[in-house]
């Protein structure tokens, strides 16, 4: 192939974050390409946004594919493509325009003399023996039946993992999220709070009179109210927005988004006319507590223990 056009070439190995790697082959004359530059700074001028599209942005899947787009280097325009290597390397091609017909002709020649090399080959029979061909045919079968079990196997095994993830941040009885949960989702709720600046809300929910239901009735409607109270809570409260956690025993937590006391307090009236309607003789205490954006914490430890005691306040009151 005629050296020539490699002046009209680029090839550099970047990271996934557009930083210059190695450089194969640099059509920037008299300057030099540090490593660690980003590509996008000096060979692909506006190039940022097109590189998080198709780099950071890309699907997994999409990962052995080649992704081109025009760019210009200097007042040329310029093919560049864009190839995963691995995780982490991403080979970045670019040619001027011009010379894309003139390198797709010296490929079809080079192809050409190949084909013609096998064809002599074939004639000189210094090929591969037929049986040969068929064992090598047969390997190749069982390496893609092979490949697809394997993949088929992936999918399952990330099926599994999900499920048993699953299992491990929810409740078995009632569906709903444990305590466990609640410390890492909560963490990511103050964050949102903080950043567009609303206000949360917590609520703990206990049953009164659980305990004797349970106690002079069986274990059995007591889980029953259990589920009835969770059932209630999730035609209640706002999906996507309100999030619903069984703390322990009878004890439930619901983390409020942009939400205030007033906003909460309707809700529970709402809950208690659920609830009623198959109560067994029980009600519902609660304790509201309204989160400021600029008071919330990451640790919602003091804001539990507050709702927690206007919780156990209201049932006192009850029972006085």
């Amino acid at each position: 192939m005629d050296d020539q056009i490699f002046k009209n070439v680029f090839l550099y190995i970047c990271d996934k974050e557009g930083h210059i790697k190695t450089v194969v082959n640099s059509i920037i004359e008299n300057q030099t390409i540090e490593i660690d530059e980003k590509i996008y700074d000096r060979v692909l001028p506006d190039g940022e946004a097109l590189w998080n599209s198709h780099i950071i942005n890309s699907k997994r899947e999409d990962n052995v594919h080649w992704k081109g787009f025009l760019t210009c280097l200097g007042e040329e325009p310029y093919a560049c493509y864009f190839a995963r290597l691995s995780e982490n390397q991403i080979m970045v091609l670019g040619m001027k325009n011009e010379i894309q017909r003139y390198l797709y002709e010296e490929m079809l020649k080079i192809n050409g003399k190949l084909t013609n090399k096998v064809r002599g080959l074939y004639k000189e029979k210094t090929i591969i023996k037929e049986n040969e061909y068929e064992e090598i045919s047969k390997m190749n079968n069982e390496l893609s039946n092979a490949r697809r079990e394997l993949v088929k196997n992936n999918y399952k095994l990330e099926e599994l993992n999900q499920k048993l993830e699953q299992l491990t941040i929810k409740d078995f009885l009632t569906d709903l999220y444990n305590r466990r949960h609640f410390y890492s989702f909560s963490r990511d709720v103050a964050n949102r709070a903080k950043r567009l600046g609303y206000a949360c809300c917590l609520i703990m929910i206990d049953i009164n009179g659980f305990k004797s239901t349970n106690d002079n009735f069986g274990h059995d409607v007591g889980d029953s109210l259990l589920v009835h109270l969770s059932m209630c809570m999730k035609n209640t409260f706002r999906h996507g927005q309100d999030t619903i956690f069984r703390f322990g025993g009878d004890e439930f937590l619901v983390l409020l988004e942009a939400s205030n006391y007033n906003d909460s307090l309707a809700a529970m009236k709402r809950l208690n006319q659920l609830y009623e309607q198959d109560s067994k003789g029980t009600s519902l205490a609660a304790g509201i507590v309204e989160i400021k954006h600029d008071e919330i914490q990451e640790n919602f430890d003091e804001f539990i223990k507050k709702a927690d005691e206007l919780m156990y306040l209201e049932k006192k009151n009850a029972r006085d």
